[in-house]
């Protein structure tokens, strides 16, 4: 696994340990965020949020220090990768 995607990855699973997957069949400098697993880290549909789509600022904020990026794979949850 990448450094900066392995050192975002620890991050964020001390804040949300819940929601941070890291999926074996996926490439190593990838990991996943759920959003179905009790806790408030990302919310696709914006129930919670005014109706928008929306991350956690704590984990934009890691992503955008560690240059990585998010993106939506289902409105379950969301791949970061470099």
């Amino acid at each position: 696994m990448k450094r900066n995607v392995r050192k975002a990855m620890t991050a964020i699973k001390k804040i949300f340990p819940q929601s941070t997957l890291n999926c074996p069949d996926r490439p190593d400098d990838t990991f996943m965020i759920s959003c179905g697993r009790g806790e408030d880290s990302i919310d696709y549909y914006g129930e919670f949020q005014k109706g928008h789509p929306w991350v956690d600022p704590r984990i934009e904020s890691i992503l955008a220090d560690n240059d990585l990026h998010f993106e939506w794979n289902n409105p379950e949850c969301g791949t970061v990768w470099e």
